[in-house]
C-alpha cells in the first residue's frame, strides 16, 4: 500500500510505482475526504482574494503543500487508518487507535503552536519560494510576497524590481530562505534592503526520520519564523 501525497508533487511516482509494484495499491491523500485545498498563486505579490475551500471546482490548480496544514495531516490520518484496516482487518482496531492518538497530539500541538505565534499576524515577510500558505492561513500569518513561485517559476528582472519596492513599502521584517536552494536570488532581491534574512524548511531535510518527523517540522517551521518575525 503506497500513500503518496500528491502526483503534482511527483509526477514520477505513478510510472515507478506501475514498474515496481504494479499490484500495490495507492492513494493521493490531497484528494481524499476532507482534504482542505487553497488555490495556487499565480503571482509574486500575494493578495487576500484567495480562500480555503474543499474540492468543490475541479478545475482548479491546488497549491499542492497542503500536508502544512495539521487539519490536513488529521483528515489523512484517518483515511490512512481505513486503508490499513481494510488490507490488515485483525489489526484494524490498532490503526484505528493510533489516528485518535495521532490526531489528539496533533490538536495540542496545533494549541502550542496558536499560542507562540500569537501576535504576529501583522508582521509582514517574505519567502523564497511559496510552500506555505496552508502554514499561513492556518495560524493567521501575513506574508507580502514570495521570490519564487510555488510551481517553483522564478522572477524576472520587472518581478525582482516588484519584490524591492513591496519589501520598502510593507516595511517586511524578515525574508526567509530554504536550505535545499541557493541564497544567490534572495541576496539579488535584498541587496540595498533593510531586512533579517532567516532559514525555514517546509519538508524537515536537517530532521531524524521517525514518528516525530512531522510534529518536529512543524515545531522548527514555527519557532523559525517566530525567532526572526519577533524581533524588532
Amino acid at each position: 500500500l503506497i500513500f503518496y501525497t500528491s502526483a503534482a508533487l511527483t509526477p514520477w511516482l505513478s510510472k515507478a510505482v506501475h514498474s515496481l509494484a504494479p499490484n500495490s495499491p495507492t492513494l493521493e491523500l490531497i484528494s481524499t475526504k476532507d482534504t482542505i485545498l487553497l488555490p495556487l498563486r499565480s503571482d509574486h505579490l500575494f493578495s487576500t482574494g484567495e480562500h480555503a475551500g474543499h474540492k468543490d471546482h475541479v478545475d482548479q490548480v491546488y497549491d499542492p503543500h497542503a500536508w502544512l496544514d495539521p487539519l490536513n495531516a488529521m483528515a489523512w490520518i484517518a483515511r490512512i487508518a481505513d486503508q490499513l484496516a481494510a488490507l490488515d482487518s485483525s489489526n484494524a482496531a490498532v490503526y484505528y487507535k493510533n489516528a485518535e492518538i495521532a490526531s489528539q497530539n496533533l490538536k495540542m500541538l496545533m494549541a502550542d503552536l496558536e499560542t507562540e505565534l500569537n501576535g504576529l499576524d501583522h508582521v509582514p515577510y517574505i519567502v523564497f519560494h511559496d510552500s506555505y500558505q496552508y502554514f499561513e492561513r492556518r495560524f493567521n500569518l501575513n506574508p507580502a510576497a514570495s521570490i519564487s513561485l510555488g510551481d517553483g517559476t522564478q522572477p524576472g528582472i520587472s518581478q525582482i524590481h516588484k519584490l524591492q519596492s513591496v519589501i520598502k513599502s510593507s516595511e517586511a521584517r524578515c525574508v526567509f530562505s530554504e536550505p535545499q536552494d541557493s541564497d544567490r536570488l534572495i541576496n539579488t532581491v535584498i541587496d540595498g534592503v533593510d531586512i533579517r534574512a532567516a532559514q525555514i524548511d517546509p519538508l524537515g531535510m536537517s530532521l531524524e526520520v521517525g514518528q516525530n518527523l512531522y510534529s518536529d517540522l512543524l515545531k522548527n517551521l514555527s519557532s523559525s519564523l517566530y525567532e526572526c518575525l519577533s524581533v524588532k
